[in-house]
């Protein structure tokens, strides 16, 4: 019996470093912890810290209801309040254990990163005494984070930290399969899922460039020009929420992949991304712009059609003074471009595709 179990855990974790998808890898995680520790629910969470206050992420569940993720319960932020159990746990970095009212028992697992801060929780909610799988729980959990952490200096640019080129059609491709669903969902008189899909915000993709970047580059020195792009990504950090995707696409360029209600709300997000780099004076360089196009992400098209798309919005903002942003849909209803077959004119840029 003991040979079974361990040969189930390893076949587990092989399955969960096999993947290079972090909901699937927590949906591996989840389901392997379920079955040993024989829950009644486990859930695991991101932690986040947001104006002194903690924040928790769903990310995953496994119940008698079956496996989901973070995609299927649109997994919204918890608040958690002072004096709660699950402040100790993070604050002393230790596991802690519950009696709740009917008798069973709610185990709150922390998940550290490399300098020890938690990053995660993991909340086990059983009818047994699980403490002797507890060192085995802790150690997959650390196995689970420290595999996270490889994965994430491997999908990060090394100048900016931001998502880099490699692992933009992936997660672009995610972003289109949510739309679809939730276009299935208002489609359908009978989901349960309806009335929030129709609240839900749809997604847009902005291709970013620095205007003039060369210049900056051949005047200041290519030390200035790396500054430039660090202080750069630093305000589109700050201008842009936290669920949107930001990715070094290539040089100067970037493409911010966001949520918004509407056209005029999805403009003003990204014109206030502009407008603050534009009232930023960058040392030694003084001012710098960007320009920027962008185009609704919808379904039945490839990635590389939006990038297309956006960056025809974009070469019409460089061409019509820079320090400007522009809609591709919006372009094409005016007659300012021409709309052409979707894979026309992708250019030098996309051959690494």
């Amino acid at each position: 019996m003991k040979k079974k179990k361990t040969v189930y855990i390893l076949d587990s974790l092989i399955e969960m470093t096999q993947s290079r998808d972090r909901e699937l890898i927590a949906l591996s995680m989840v389901k392997t912890l379920y079955q040993l520790l024989e829950a009644k629910k486990i859930e695991l969470y991101a932690v986040q810290k947001e104006s002194d206050a903690v924040v928790l992420k769903l990310l995953a569940r496994n119940d008698a209801y079956g496996l989901s993720s973070r995609i299927d319960f649109a997994a919204k932020k918890i608040a958690v309040k002072p004096g709660e159990a699950i402040i100790q746990c993070i604050d002393q970095r230790t596991q802690v254990t519950l009696t709740l009212p009917g008798g069973e028992l709610e185990v709150i697992f922390p998940i550290q990163d490399e300098e020890g801060d938690v990053v995660g929780l993991l909340i086990n909610i059983t009818c047994k005494d699980c403490r002797e799988k507890n060192q085995l729980t802790r150690g997959i959990l650390q196995l689970y984070q420290n595999y996270l952490s490889l994965l994430e200096d491997s999908q990060r640019d090394v100048l900016t930290g931001l998502l880099n080129r490699e692992t933009f059609v992936n997660s672009l491709n995610k972003v289109i399969n949510k739309t679809a669903k939730k276009s299935q969902a208002k489609t359908n008189p009978k989901s349960t899922r309806r009335k929030l899909a129709e609240k839900e915000s749809v997604y847009w993709l902005g291709l970013i460039d620095i205007d003039h970047f060369k210049r900056i580059n051949d005047d200041f020195g290519h030390l200035y020009g790396d500054e430039v792009l660090i202080m750069v990504v630093s305000i589109m950090k700050a201008s842009f929420r936290e669920e949107d995707l930001l990715f070094r696409y290539g040089g100067e360029e970037f493409i911010a992949v966001i949520k918004a209600p509407t056209n005029e709300d999805a403009d003003i997000a990204f014109n206030r991304f502009r407008q603050a780099v534009e009232e930023f004076q960058f040392p030694q360089v003084g001012q710098v712009t960007v320009s920027l196009g962008y185009v609704k992400i919808s379904t039945g098209d490839f990635p590389l059609t939006f990038v297309n798309k956006a960056d025809k919005a974009l070469y019409y903002a460089k061409e019509h003074g820079r320090n400007c942003i522009h809609d591709y849909d919006c372009l094409i209803t005016q007659g300012q471009l021409e709309s052409k077959t979707d894979t026309d004119d992708l250019g030098d840029g996309f051959d690494a595709f």
